[in-house]
């Protein structure tokens, strides 16, 4: 039977009593931390966004929402800054320079390439526009995140050796990098070679004094492709569910520059869904104390203090105060 107590020395795993500050051994200090309530991350992105603001809902009637579950997830990926300078001679004699640096995000759970702006907005017009507004609205924020990672992650130092509390306040989940840097090297190699390729113009001298005008391709070689940087950086999300009644709302934020990607409870459902895709629906004034629907000032009711929707008011009609 092993006895758990026995603690080893970290560096060359001799047995200790517990009491040393120094390994009799090898002379290394030792910790007399408890380490079994942290998790140390090598490197993420700080967090801006504290728990208590993260589950902070702005209606008249907060205490009737409760958190139904609420988890810091950290998510990896990899960040590779490359740099190209080279140079050919097509066969008129004149020179081309090709220089480029760039900074490439990869999802480290997948091996995908996170796409700029300009090519994420290509992905939500293969979507017809009167399409359901479930699928809309999950095309528009999955934008919105996919552009703030890439931008988080090429503008904001990440934090080195991060060390995590744990607590029973919310939960705390690491997710695998699944695939390997070996795998995501080729993909990014590809892809760099592919967006540097170009197509060069020259002129070649033709008899009686006549040019032609002909093109070279230039296409870097994986030795002209200096990789100046790369890391596994970790993004910190939160995933919270809200409950109030009969309905659950999602909740998920990006903690580092602190923006909220999906809030459910924050619009009246009353609105028309196109409404919510850019922005302008109405925002939920309270829910309702018998359903738990969040509703806007034009859909919510106040009778002594408490909120209805339209369905479950009273009889007391006449003490009805609408917004």
């Amino acid at each position: 039977m092993v006895n758990s107590s026995v603690k080893s020395c970290a560096e060359c795993d001799s047995v200790l009593q517990g009491t040393e500050k120094f390994c009799p051994s090898c002379g290394s200090h030792i910790s007399t931390e408890d380490t079994s309530d942290k998790i140390i991350l090598d490197m993420t992105l700080p967090i801006s966004l504290e728990y208590n603001e993260a589950i902070k809902v702005n209606i008249d009637n907060p205490s009737v929402i409760k958190i139904s579950r609420a988890d810091l997830e950290f998510y990896p990926y990899y960040v590779i800054e490359y740099q190209i300078d080279l140079q050919r001679i097509d066969p008129s004699g004149k020179k081309h320079n090709l220089q480029n640096q760039e900074v490439i995000i990869v999802d480290a759970s997948n091996a995908e390439l996170l796409l700029d702006k300009k090519e994420t907005m290509k992905f939500v017009s293969k979507f017809n526009p009167f399409s359901s507004a479930n699928k809309e609205n999950l095309v528009h924020e999955h934008i919105i995140e996919t552009n703030q990672i890439i931008h988080d992650l090429k503008n904001i130092e990440p934090i080195r050796d991060h060390t995590l509390l744990l607590t029973s306040d919310y939960g705390i989940n690491i997710m695998d990098n699944k695939a390997p840097y070996s795998v995501v090297e080729k993909t990014v190699m590809r892809n760099i070679i592919s967006r540097n390729t170009k197509e060069n113009s020259y002129r070649i001298k033709k008899r009686k004094g006549k040019t032609e005008e002909r093109k070279m391709q230039i296409v870097p070689k994986h030795k002209e492709i200096e990789i100046k940087r790369k890391s596994l950086v970790y993004v910190p999300k939160w995933n919270i569910t809200l409950r109030s009644g009969d309905f659950a709302y999602k909740r998920k934020a990006l903690a580092a520059p602190n923006i909220f990607i999906t809030d459910e409870i924050t619009s009246c459902p009353m609105h028309s869904s196109f409404a919510k895709l850019w922005n302008r629906q109405k925002k939920t004034t309270a829910v309702c104390e018998i359903c738990g629907r969040a509703f806007c000032s034009e859909h919510i009711f106040r009778i002594d203090q408490m909120y209805y929707c339209k369905d479950h008011l009273p009889d007391r009609r006449n003490n009805v105060n609408e917004f």
